[in-house]
């Protein structure tokens, strides 16, 4: 990735962030009282994205497809575990096969793979991720619930793998709870 990439990215990471703080200072707004099938498809902003490929939205929508066909046949809880099992899986072999060596290289592949773009708030003994116009639900209404389930998993299963050692990710903010990033707390399993 050339140098000019990396700056704008560093910038709009800079000013995503100054927002999200901003945001998690707040409360959250209320849950919207309806919403439909299609306001979870093709509610979608994600200005970055799209100024560097104009099919973003397509490959946005057929994401958003199947990952919302599994709520029409099951219940909630089902499909969050299989996400979230399913991108632990894929995070793990990431590293497993070499193609993520160090936390920052989570940042590259998330946004070279359109997955959202990455910030990594803290790398200690606790790790916060931040994730601006994450495909699952960048523009999604507030559904009152998380939805981002796979990309806990991925980024679960990446520090699991790099470290050695079983970390559990959990999303704490969502545009499915009225924030427009996703934050997510990521502790060694158990505590």
């Amino acid at each position: 990735m050339s140098e000019e990439v990396e700056n704008n990215v560093s910038s709009i990471i800079a000013n995503y962030r100054r927002k999200a703080l901003k945001e998690l200072e707040k409360k959250t707004r209320s849950p919207a009282k309806a919403f439909s099938f299609e306001d979870l498809i093709l509610q979608i902003k994600r200005p970055y994205f799209k100024s560097i490929d104009p099919n973003d939205t397509y490959k946005v929508v057929f994401y958003r497809l199947l990952r919302w066909s599994w709520y029409l046949i099951g219940p909630p809880s089902l499909y969050a575990v299989h996400l979230y099992s399913t991108g632990f899986k894929i995070g793990s072999l990431l590293v497993y096969q070499g193609y993520i060596r160090k936390l920052e290289d989570l940042k590259m592949l998330a946004l070279k793979s359109g997955l959202g773009i990455v910030d990594i708030l803290s790398s200690k003994s606790e790790v916060i991720v931040h994730v601006y116009e994450g495909i699952t639900c960048s523009g999604l209404p507030n559904v009152g619930y998380t939805l981002c389930h796979f990309e806990a998993g991925v980024i679960a299963g990446v520090i699991s793998a790099l470290r050695g050692e079983r970390y559990h990710a959990l999303e704490e903010a969502c545009w499915g709870t009225g924030y427009s990033f996703c934050r997510f707390r990521v502790r060694k399993y158990g505590k």
